[in-house]
């Protein structure tokens, strides 16, 4: 039977890329025009995937009205390149990807959202 077309009639994301101070290529998509919010992904899967799941197209969707959304690949997940050993913890690391795409879309000022994973980076971000 398969699964009907319509369901990936979706946004196909536009996949950029950014590098860190680190060296680090990271994965990006923006969608939508307005204030900018950015999300601060969990740390598996990718952004890429999220086509596939009609619900999670839905939340994205609701997102984009009436705001420029920035979704992102964290190193070593999805389309990023894989994690190199810094020194530097995890977390940091992590702002440090969330910092260099923000710059690479030009964002003066965002709001910050995360869950699972990406909730203690949307936590202790600095963006000032």
């Amino acid at each position: 039977m398969g699964i009907p077309a319509a369901r990936y009639a979706t946004v196909e994301p536009d996949v950029r890329f950014c590098t860190t101070d680190d060296g680090v290529r990271i994965a990006y998509c923006v969608a939508g025009e307005g204030p900018d919010i950015v999300c601060c992904p969990d740390a598996v899967g990718s952004f890429a995937l999220d086509r596939l799941i009609e619900d999670q197209m839905g939340f994205w969707r609701a997102l984009w009205s009436g705001r420029r959304v920035v979704r992102f690949d964290m190193r070593g997940t999805g389309l990023s390149d894989p994690a190199r050993t810094s020194g530097e913890p995890f977390f940091e690391q992590s702002t440090d990807d969330l910092v260099a795409v923000l710059d690479a879309v030009g964002s003066q000022q965002a709001a910050v959202i995360g869950c699972d994973g990406g909730g203690p980076v949307a936590a202790i971000v600095d963006l000032g």
